[in-house]
């Protein structure tokens, strides 16, 4: 039986020290944590019970998940480098690979900047606080309800501003026999 899969008691792996826990998991021809959890279950859930598994994924050098309150201690810089690990070529793909931490640049204002640092474009649509602005968006797509399942941020800020009243009151409706097809 191979060294990995060989059963050890509890107290052994207590005993470990970092370096025992490093080669063990270098052993297992894996580069990170989620990897890890899936070739070899047994010894994860032993990592992680000791608290253990984080010290190992920085030993070895790879980018674990962010501890409560490192993300405020980041550069963009850095987030660029967890997320260029993460192997991401678009900001769907930042969103998918880790959401909190766009989430989080969202909410501090760096995200574009970090996007940036990737070569990934990013523009944030604002919209403005002027009735007309919503009902030539609302007229484009054809009645306001539409406009409201359509365009749902630009209705959200339009509600966020008090304005939807004025804007109901004033675009066009859907008509009572439906709109016009072609067949």
């Amino acid at each position: 039986m191979s060294a990995v899969g060989k059963r050890r008691p509890s107290r052994e792996y207590r005993e470990w020290t970092l370096d025992q826990w490093c080669d063990l998991v270098r052993s297992l021809g894996v580069n990170t944590l989620t990897q890890w959890a899936t070739v070899s279950r047994g010894t994860y859930n032993r990592a992680t019970m000791l608290g253990i598994q984080r010290d190992v994924a920085r030993a070895l050098g790879w980018l674990p998940r962010l501890d409560t309150g490192e993300m405020y201690q980041l550069t963009d810089h850095e987030f660029a480098e967890r997320f260029r690990a993460r192997g991401v070529a678009s900001l769907t793909q930042m969103w998918r690979s880790a959401q909190h931490w766009c989430e989080f640049l969202r909410r501090e204002g760096r995200l574009e900047r970090v996007a940036s640092l990737l070569g990934i474009s990013y523009s944030q649509e604002s919209h403005s606080n002027d009735v007309e602005y919503y009902l030539e968006r609302c007229r484009r797509i054809g009645d306001f309800s539409a406009w409201c399942l359509l365009d749902k941020n630009a209705a959200e800020t339009a509600r966020r501003h008090g304005l939807m009243r004025k804007i109901r009151a004033r675009a066009p409706k859907r008509p009572d026999n439906g709109y016009p097809t072609a067949g």
